[in-house]
């Protein structure tokens, strides 16, 4: 501020109640605390400004670079300033066309994101969404207070469950009670491994896949290595199964002989439950393991979803040449394979959760709104879950899913994903309520700056305003065609504000049909009503 006269200063009572924030398109550059803090998106009374405005204009005035470096100063600034008014006055007159179109859409866009929200709040115990409500009020208006947007809590893990049920079974054991029909294996641990054997066929599987109708003796071989590992795992928890399961003796001997081992079945308690009576407490460690392996394999897909966003783009940003591009995109494809293993495993553990539910009274209530079925068109990045930014985010639901079995109602612990989401759809529902305010005041702003350009221009036309910038040599023609210049800039602001007035009525403000028609439509009116703009 020392580089400025003291009347430009900001004053320390100013700069405590000012808000700082960064710039739309700059945001994701920075760190995660930064993203919520300084967020347009979720910070009140901003609408749906980015603060990118002065960005805009290096597109038109960058290929000017190759002119101007050939220029001298004085020559360089006044091609600069012709560059700068051109662009200032295409952004005046066509002021109206652009905030009417801004208007149109914010008027869906409130009403789409209010209806949404209203949706999601009216499924929520309301006690919770007082809660949450206070706690988002509050740090709105305190950011020193807890973060709402951030993610703090996490729920079980497979390890984690794998642990409880080990603790379990050596409680049971000590009781005398363990539930254990095989000298190996406990009722938990054949669980365990029949998931872990599950999971080795799909690398089967995908192996398989790779391997193509001509494959080299070398992967051949590789691949012949690894159905024989898993033979030999299969047979010795194929037969503790059959102590637990007797039934699976028979189905398996229904099999054809030439079953290739990424097709056999495994035969655990969710796949048989139609044809077999399992016991209860299989069909419950299932269930546990499977709740926690579909949130595993939620999380995996969305870090390898974020892997791959990074690397395509440092593929783009600096891979030059064969080798290169070569090795980044071998990194890529490991990446593609590890992603649609990761799907495959939550889609087999929602398809198990599924049939399990059906007979068992599962103590995960509203699970099924947690996970659902994943579709192809889910499994993508956030970078394509935006149009332009946030407030027009319809994220795929894998990226709200975070792994937590809580129960809503439950006021201590509550989940944290649904959180997050309620917060964000209510700060998009404000924002695009925000913006239509804002800009029923931007077009009372606009006329009241029209109607003030064009009298200053009446006021220039007057000789007793006009005669201190004459020069004693003007001759009456250039004294009389100066006014004419200033009544024709003065005509021309009324004739905007005239034009302007016009498009921003309701009858013609769109939500979303063809703008083509504006400019026509106003070609028209500006031959009938003014002089060429």
């Amino acid at each position: 501020m020392h580089k400025y006269p003291d009347t430009l200063w900001i004053s320390e009572n100013l700069r405590s109640t000012t808000r700082f924030f960064v710039p739309k398109f700059h945001l994701p550059a920075h760190v995660g605390s930064c993203q919520t803090t300084f967020s347009f998106n979720l910070n009140c009374h901003v609408g749906r400004t980015d603060g990118e405005a002065p960005e805009r204009g290096w597109s038109h005035l960058n290929p000017l670079a190759t002119s101007t470096a050939e220029m001298g100063p004085g020559s360089r600034r006044d091609t600069l300033d012709d560059h700068f008014g051109d662009w200032n006055w295409r952004k005046t007159k066509n002021m109206g066309i652009f905030i009417k179109r801004k208007l149109g859409l914010a008027l869906k866009e409130a009403i789409e994101s209010k209806n949404e929200y209203d949706i999601l709040e009216q499924g929520l115990p309301p006690e919770i969404v007082t809660r949450w409500k206070a706690d988002v009020e509050l740090w709105e208006a305190n950011h020193q207070s807890p973060n709402p947007y951030v993610i703090s809590g996490k729920g079980p893990t497979q390890d984690s469950i794998r642990k409880v049920l080990a603790e379990q079974d050596s409680r049971d054991i000590a009781n005398g009670v363990a539930f254990i029909l095989h000298e190996e294996y406990t009722a938990s641990e054949l669980i365990t491994v029949g998931l872990q054997l599950e999971h080795s066929q799909r690398k089967l599987l995908q192996e398989h896949s790779n391997l193509g109708s001509n494959p080299t003796n070398d992967q051949a071989a590789r691949f012949k290595g690894s159905a024989n590992i898993f033979q030999r795992k299969f047979d010795g928890w194929s037969q503790a199964q059959e102590s637990y399961i007797p039934t699976t003796r028979l189905l398996r001997r229904s099999l054809a002989n030439d079953v290739a081992m990424q097709h056999l079945p495994l035969y655990l308690p969710s796949s048989i439950l139609n044809r077999s009576a399992c016991v209860v407490r299989l069909r419950e460690i299932e269930w546990q393991l499977r709740f926690a392996q579909a949130g595993d394999a939620l999380n995996e897909v969305r870090t390898h979803l974020r892997s791959r966003s990074y690397l395509y783009k440092f593929k783009d940003s600096f891979d030059r040449g064969q080798r290169a591009n070569t090795r980044s995109q071998g990194l890529i494809d490991r990446v593609e394979g590890k992603l649609k293993l990761a799907a495959s495993k939550y889609r087999a553990a929602y398809t198990a959760m599924k049939n399990l539910s059906k007979h068992l009274q599962v103590d995960q209530p509203g699970w099924e709104m947690q996970y659902r079925e994943l579709k192809e068109g889910d499994v993508k990045g956030l970078s394509l879950e935006l149009k332009v930014g946030e407030g027009y985010r319809t994220s795929s639901w894998i990226w709200g899913a975070f792994n937590s079995g809580q129960d809503l109602r439950n006021d201590e612990n509550v989940h944290d994903s649904v959180r997050v989401d309620w917060c964000k759809s209510r700060a998009r529902s404000m924002r695009w309520a925000e913006e239509v305010e804002l800009l029923q005041e931007e077009i009372k702003q606009v006329k009241l700056f029209m109607d003030t350009q064009a009298l200053v221009w009446s006021k220039r036309a007057q000789l007793d305003d006009l005669s201190p910038a004459l020069d004693t040599l003007d001759t009456p023609e250039i004294i009389e065609g100066r006014i004419a210049y200033a009544h024709k800039q003065a005509q021309l602001r009324h004739n905007l504000r005239l034009y302007f007035e016009h498009i921003w009525s309701l009858d013609h403000i769109d939500t979303g049909e063809d703008e083509g028609e504006d400019t026509a439509e106003g070609v028209d009116y500006e031959e009938e009503h003014s002089m060429d703009l």
